[in-house]
């Protein structure tokens, strides 16, 4: 999710971010662990992740150049795919009446090749006047 001084700060299990990964089909990495949590540069390697999720801040954003030049990241699937995906906070982690929505788009950057059943998908909570 971040690097603060160096050290990855991850979701592991019983947390918003596990939940999200769970709803859009992918696994996280994290399984060791319940909460958020700094990890050392040993664990880092040892989950081995495919894909490294962090959500947009308006400023401490985490960047690809970041992760990939991260001496633990550089050892992983990450740096040698270049899998990098960063959503806006709310957007991911909000579980309001996007989440489903959310949890689609992650989904096909998790997953590329469902792109073209996801553009037959228009979900209602993008097109839906609250106001009335």
């Amino acid at each position: 999710m971040s690097l603060l001084g160096g050290r990855a700060m991850v979701a592991g299990q019983k947390t918003a971010a596990n939940e999200i990964i769970t709803l859009s089909g992918g696994i996280n990495a994290i399984d060791g662990y319940d909460g958020y949590k700094m990890i050392n540069d040993e664990a880092i390697v040892a989950a081995k992740p495919d894909v490294v999720l962090s959500i947009q801040r308006s400023r401490d954003s985490l960047d690809t150049q970041s992760v990939y030049a991260h001496p633990a990241f550089a050892m992983t699937p990450v740096a040698a795919n270049k899998t990098f995906i960063s959503m806006e906070g709310l957007y991911l982690l909000g579980f309001g009446p996007r989440t489903a929505a959310a949890a689609r788009d992650l989904s096909i950057q998790l997953y590329p090749s469902l792109a073209p059943q996801a553009e037959k998908f228009s979900p209602a909570a993008f097109t839906a006047n609250c106001r009335q």
